[in-house]
């Protein structure tokens, strides 16, 4: 979204610079929690340090790097917007990060959850499969009418075309945003359910509670809210007059969701490394929720099955 700003008392401004610096702040600080964890704790923990780089460069920890990262880009974005009424490069790269953002989190929210839809929900899987494989086109295609934007502000004999890409591109970024959305909510549906028909498995004494298991329901559940709440703070951003102060107090809002959607992720992953001894946590907790060994059905149902606290509550499941 292009903000165009307008002038704002100097009480307003300190209060938002004040708000995106907090953010900002908590960002880079999981993000040294992070770095500090995976190698300093994680990596030494290891008896074979000849794969260290391969053990942190996995999927389940560049994923949640390249969110943190991208969560910092966009308050970098939002302070330098509010600092100046030339936005149309800075737009650019404020949606380049929130692409990356986007992407990223519909990924990891996939190899999460992944199986576990599979299992709940066998024929609406295989289609959300063809989403994440065109997700990148989906997310990135918003940036493409900002980099015209970007162009056409220098070129004064483009200034016309300026006003119809800022429309396309937040038409776009409407799109990527309700995509995200959709998905999130079919992904919480089959969550809870698999929940749902866990908790009876151990009511009936077929399943047992392990601490895994809380761990994943409880911080998958709190990051897929999260993201959908700052998915509403941007709908209503939309029905407000740019610029203005409760629009960037939504715009804020969103940008502090995703540091909680991030902050979220990682203490679960700290959780998962915790329950499991502190030693190959970084597998356990990909295992737990589907994500080791890439992309196929087969690969994931048998991750899931390998996990012992999953096995009937996975069983006791299907299409009705």
């Amino acid at each position: 979204m292009n903000a165009t700003l307008s002038l704002l008392p100097v009480t307003e401004t300190a209060f938002l610079y004040g708000l995106l610096g907090a953010g900002l702040c908590a960002t880079c600080g999981i993000i040294a929690a992070f770095l500090h964890h995976s190698f300093c704790v994680e990596l030494l923990s290891k008896p074979d340090r000849k794969n260290a780089l391969a053990h942190f460069a996995s999927p389940f920890n560049m994923q949640l790097l390249a969110m943190c990262v991208a969560v910092v880009g966009t308050y970098i974005c939002a302070i330098l917007q509010l600092a100046t009424t030339q936005t149309f490069t800075i737009q650019l790269f404020m949606d380049i990060c929130v692409a990356t953002l986007e992407l990223n989190y519909l990924r990891y929210s996939w190899a999460r959850a992944g199986s576990i839809m599979e299992a709940v929900y066998p024929k609406l899987a295989r289609s959300l499969k063809r989403l994440v494989f065109m997700a990148p086109l989906i997310f990135y295609a918003q940036t493409v009418p900002a980099a015209l934007d970007a162009m056409c502000a220098t070129r004064p004999d483009l200034a016309h075309i300026l006003e119809t890409g800022s429309v396309f591109e937040q038409a776009l970024s409407s799109v990527a945003g309700i995509t995200l959305f959709v998905f999130d909510v079919i992904l919480l549906t089959g969550f809870t359910r698999h929940i749902q028909k866990l908790y009876q498995s151990m009511e009936m004494g077929e399943a047992a509670r392990t601490d895994r298991f809380m761990i994943i329901a409880r911080y998958g559940r709190v990051s897929c809210l999260v993201w959908i709440v700052s998915n509403f703070m941007y709908i209503g951003s939309l029905m407000l007059e740019q610029g203005s102060f409760l629009f960037w107090l939504l715009m804020v809002g969103l940008y502090v969701g995703s540091t909680l959607t991030v902050l979220t992720l990682y203490v679960m992953k700290l959780a998962l490394y915790k329950c499991a001894g502190g030693v190959g946590s970084n597998v356990l907790s990909a295992k737990s929720l589907g994500v080791v060994g890439g992309s196929t059905a087969t690969r994931r149902k048998e991750e899931v099955v390998s996990v012992k606290e999953l096995v009937h509550g996975v069983s006791q499941m299907g299409p009705k």
